[in-house]
Parts: structure tokens; sequence; C-alpha cells
């Protein structure tokens, strides 16, 4: 990624099948074809993640006009067709809006935009929570992208990438809008209002574009030894690239190979109330996020899921808050949630039994209270 945390292809997430159709929707809005299955491309993707699929269609057309300005009337039709196709999604989030609970936050109770933007997800979001996280996590990332602004800038003058300048000019705008994205993060730093929007997700997908603009501008001017210089760069970065995915996979297979949460789904689907609340310690909740899908138990709060409406996300972090005081402090006058069961670890749980209730499961790396004993 270049800012906002931002990735393509490191899991898998509806984005990651957006960001393939948005692929494919660039080229064919580059080609001479019609602009009717790009907009299909672009729906689809719409469907997969609304914010990638919206922001890259309109990106999409631009890029068209920046080629031919007299296709104005062929990407207006464009658009009037992929609104109707993603009508009924528009409509969704609209409503869904629209008719949620619109109560006012309590006083001393938080904003939804500030927990949304600034607690949880200000590394995508928030630029500007504080002058060192800015300069390690941000302040690279931009100084790449002015790098990259002004190889645009040296790409749309070369006569020998005369079949780029297009493209040179079109990602120029999409970097500064980048810039425009953090100006506008600045002044939004105290209440996170922009911080659902992600202003800086398209980071990402213009750092790959902009590769492979670098490359095509490289091997239009005819460099001498071009091929030995791309299979020195191809053997510089792979290994990088290979590794990560390594590890990545290792990850993975180590989880899928565990039984523990197969071992405790088994216990829980013998031993345990259908709809028993479940409560998991903040150290193990990314062990098992799974945890709902294996057991059929509903867990109270993960910091991982987040829900988009404001009265959502204030229960969400009201649920956070609960989690946070009770493995702090124990259960004793935390009954505010009707938790049947707490995963913890088993050096927590030997503190937490006094209040909670017993340890009723137990094994090397988890322990289960059943609360109230």
């Amino acid at each position: 990624t270049m800012v906002g945390g931002e990735w393509l292809f490191d899991g898998v997430e509806a984005k990651v099948a957006a960001y393939v159709c948005v692929l494919a929707g660039l080229a064919a809005a580059m080609g001479g074809a019609r602009l009717a299955g790009a907009a299909l491309l672009f729906a689809v993707a719409t469907y997969f993640h609304f914010l990638v699929g919206l922001f890259w269609f309109f990106a999409a057309m631009a890029l068209r006009l920046a080629g031919d300005r007299r296709d104005l009337r062929a990407a207006m039709a464009t658009t009037g067709v992929f609104l109707l196709l993603v009508a009924p999604l528009l409509v969704t989030i609209a409503w869904t809006r629209l008719a949620a609970d619109r109560t006012v936050a309590a006083a001393g109770l938080l904003s939804a935009d500030i927990i949304y933007s600034i607690i949880r997800a200000p590394q995508h979001t928030s630029p500007f929570l504080d002058a060192a996280g800015f300069a390690a996590k941000w302040l690279p990332g931009y100084l790449l992208a002015a790098g990259m602004l002004l190889g645009c800038a040296v790409i749309s003058r070369l006569p020998e990438a005369a079949r780029l300048w297009t493209v040179a000019r079109w990602l120029s705008l999409l970097l500064i809008y980048l810039f425009l994205a953090l100006i506008a993060a600045f002044f939004d730093r105290d209440t996170g209002i922009l911080g659902k929007f992600y202003l800086f997700r398209p980071a990402s997908l213009v750092l790959l574009l902009w590769l492979a603009l670098a490359v095509a501008a490289l091997d239009g001017l005819g460099t001498r030894h071009w091929l030995a210089v791309r299979l020195l760069a191809l053997a510089l970065l792979a290994p990088g690239f290979a590794l990560a995915v390594a590890a990545r996979i290792t990850v993975d297979v180590e989880a899928q190979a565990s039984t523990e949460g197969v071992e405790l789904a088994a216990f829980l689907a013998r031993a345990a109330v259908p709809g028993s609340v479940v409560l998991i310690d903040p150290q193990l909740e990314f062990s098992f996020l799974d945890f709902e899908r294996r057991t059929e138990l509903p867990v109270l709060v993960l910091w991982k899921f987040i829900p988009t409406n404001d009265p959502e996300i204030r229960e969400w972090y009201r649920r956070l808050e609960f989690r946070k005081a009770l493995f702090a402090e124990g259960c004793a006058g935390k009954g505010a949630y009707p938790v049947a069961f707490l995963l913890t670890t088993p050096e927590h749980a030997a503190t937490l039994a006094q209040s909670c209730g017993p340890v009723f499961y137990a094994s090397a790396r988890i322990a289960l209270l059943r609360r109230g004993g």
C-alpha cells in the first residue's frame, strides 16, 4: 500500500472480488469498445464493495473522457446505465440509513463518527491523530506520491511515450485527489465525519496502475538490455513478495491444522444452551474470529467487526467498553448484558473465576468460564 493501510489482494474479502471487476472495467473503458460492458463490470464491483465500485466507475469515465472528449454523450449514457444497475443497492443503503434510529447520542457518549474513524479505524482514515504517527505511517507514502506525480508529469511529456500521455495525466489527477483527501482529513481531524467514506482507499490501486505506467514508459523508451533490467527487477522483488505470501499461507495452514477451535465447538454443541451469548477476551479475539460460524453461538462483540449505522456503532462501542471493564475488573456489578460464557486465557481465568464463575472447559491455551456457575 501507499497510504491508509489499504491493500488489494492480501486476504479474502468482498473488496478483492470488487478490485478484480474494477481492473476488468478499466481495461474495457480504455479500449475502443462500447462502454456497456464496463458499466456492467463496475456494477458488479459495486455490489461486492460499494465504495470501491462507485469511486472507480467515475474514475473510469474520467479516463475515457480524458482520451476523447467527444465520448461525453457515451459516458453520460453509460453513467445512466450504471446508476440503473446499482439503483437497488443505492436504495437499500439509503433506506437503512434513513430507517435507523436517529436518536442523538447520550451526553458523555462519543459520536459515532469519532468511534468509527478515530477509535476503530484511524490507520485507514485519520492521518493527523498525532505528529509521530503521521511521520511514521503517512508521510513516507505522500513523499512517494509526490515522486509519482512528478513521474507522471515527465511521462506525459515524453515523445516516446505519446500513447501513455492520457493515462499519465489521468493518474496525475488521481494523485492530486489523494493530496486533496489529506487536506480534507486535516480539517476533519477532530470530528471524523469523513472517515466512513475511506478517502484514501484508492491509493493502493493508484500505486499499482502507476507501476504499470512506469514499466510501459520504460519499455517504450527502447532501453538497451531492457529484458535484463526486467529480469533483475523481478529477481530483486520476487523474494520479498514470495516470503510475504509464504508467511500468510503458513499462518492460515497452522490455523486450519489446529484442533483447538474444533474441540471447543464440539464441547459447546453438547453443553451449551442454543443462543447462549459468549464474550471473548481481547487477547484471544483474532484467533476466534470464526467462533460464531464454528459454534452457532452469538458473540457479544468483536473489535474486528463494526456496524455502519450510527446507533449500532454506539452500541458496539458500549459493548466494547463493557468487555474491557469486565476482563479488567471481573464480573461483579457487570450485568448489563446476558453473557453466559467467557472465553479467555488460563492465566486470566484464574482471576476471573473468583467473580465470574467456574472454569467450564480448558485446554493448553484457552479457558471457558460459565458465568454465574
